[in-house]
């Protein structure tokens, strides 16, 4: 689950996607509590049902610059972004590009990612990331198809 994650992103998110505060000491004094537990606080946490998860975990993603690629990178968080994003809203991946362009070529290298775009919203992206269009011709990457499961929806959402 999160062991692709470097530990200090772990407690990072931890503290932030937590419904209750920490009993970690400061999280200084970690000798109590062992990376293996902290951790699998964590996958409890990924792993949950909460309607809020998307909207913590793309907000704590688009405010942790730093941190927001090794979070996209890791298995369980990507999941949830692909799986859990309301569907009758312009795709987070959008927001993304506007706060952190410099993510959307790692976005667009994945095919999960990519695919989960609507043609449109990758058409936007291309025309409103600056040096984007140029990256797609550079590195080929081909556009998502037409029949993107929801872009039906997301086009209607999207206009």
């Amino acid at each position: 689950m999160s062991k692709s994650l470097p530990f200090d992103v772990v407690i990072k998110m931890l503290e932030n996607l937590s419904e209750t505060p920490l009993e970690m000491p400061a999280l200084i004094g970690l000798e109590t509590y062992s990376e293996q537990r902290v951790r699998s606080r964590l996958d409890s946490i990924l792993n949950s049902t909460s309607d809020k998860l998307f909207a913590k975990l793309l907000s704590f993603i688009s405010m942790n610059e730093d941190d927001s690629l090794a979070i996209m990178q890791d298995d369980t968080c990507k999941n949830i972004l692909l799986t859990k994003r309301p569907t009758c809203l312009p795709h987070w991946i959008i927001s993304l590009g506007i706060s952190q362009p410099h993510v959307i070529p790692f976005l667009l290298k994945d095919d999960e990612y990519k695919n989960s775009l609507s043609p449109a919203e990758f058409d936007y992206l291309l025309e409103n990331v600056p040096g984007l269009k140029e990256f797609v011709m550079r590195d080929n990457i081909v556009p998502p198809s037409d029949e993107h499961e929801s872009t039906e929806t997301s086009s209607m959402c999207f206009r």
